[in-house]
């Protein structure tokens, strides 16, 4: 598996976001989305 497959991985679960622009891909994370992991992972 490469990154990108990754960050794929990451992008349909919610927990980040990607914009393209011409051949790059820029990745954000969705702060809601990491903030339910941290409250879930603390439970």
């Amino acid at each position: 598996p490469t990154v990108s497959h990754h960050l794929s991985i990451l992008v349909d679960a919610g927990f980040l976001s990607r914009e393209k622009r011409g051949k790059w891909a820029w990745y954000r994370a969705v702060p809601e989305r990491l903030e339910m992991l941290r409250s879930a992972l603390r439970a």
